[in-house]
C-alpha cells in the first residue's frame, strides 16, 4: 500500500527498501535510511558506501545466468527474486532481468522488485513502455513506482 500526502508541491511517501530512500519526498534519497548519507556516499558508521552502485557486468552476466538457467518459471521467479536483492542495478540490467520472463505477471514481480534495486531510477519507464504491452499492468507499474 502507498501512503502519499501532498505539502509544499512536493509529493512525500512511501520509503525504499532497508527502511529508506524517499521518505521526504526526494527520489534520490540513500537505501540506508540515514539522513546524513547522500546518494554517492553513506558516512554512518564511518563508512564511504555508495548504496546505489550497480553491479558489474560479470555479477550481472553470472546472475543473469542463473535465472535464465531455471526452465521452470516459479523456480525462475524464486530465484530472481532472491538474487535481484543482494545488489544493485542500471535500468539497462533490469531490462534483460524483466526480459526473461514469458509470464506476464512474473515479468510484472520482477519489475517491481527489481526496481526498488535499481540505480537510475530516473530511466525505468522505459522498461514500462518497452516491456509491458498490457496498459493495466503498465498502469500498475507506474502506480508503484510513483510510491517507491
Amino acid at each position: 500500500m502507498c501512503f502519499r500526502a501532498i505539502h509544499g508541491g512536493g509529493v512525500h511517501g512511501g520509503g525504499h527498501h532497508g527502511g529508506g530512500g524517499c521518505n521526504n519526498g526526494n527520489h534520490n534519497t540513500p537505501s540506508c535510511g540515514h539522513n546524513g548519507c547522500s546518494p554517492t556516499r553513506c558516512s554512518h558508521g564511518g563508512g564511504h558506501y555508495n548504496p546505489w552502485t550497480p553491479c558489474t557486468s560479470s555479477k550481472f552476466l553470472a546472475i543473469k545466468q542463473q535465472i535464465a538457467y531455471e526452465s521452470n518459471s516459479i523456480h525462475r521467479l524464486e530465484v530472481a527474486m532472491r538474487l535481484i536483492k543482494r545488489h544493485h542495478y542500471t535500468t539497462q540490467q533490469a531490462s534483460q532481468i524483466v526480459v526473461l520472463f514469458n509470464n506476464s505477471i512474473h515479468r510484472l514481480e520482477v519489475a517491481k522488485e527489481i526496481y526498488l534495486f535499481t540505480c537510475d531510477k530516473h530511466n525505468f519507464h522505459n522498461i514500462v513502455r518497452n516491456q509491458f504491452s498490457n496498459s493495466v499492468q503498465r498502469m500498475d507499474l507506474y502506480a508503484y513506482m510513483d510510491c517507491h
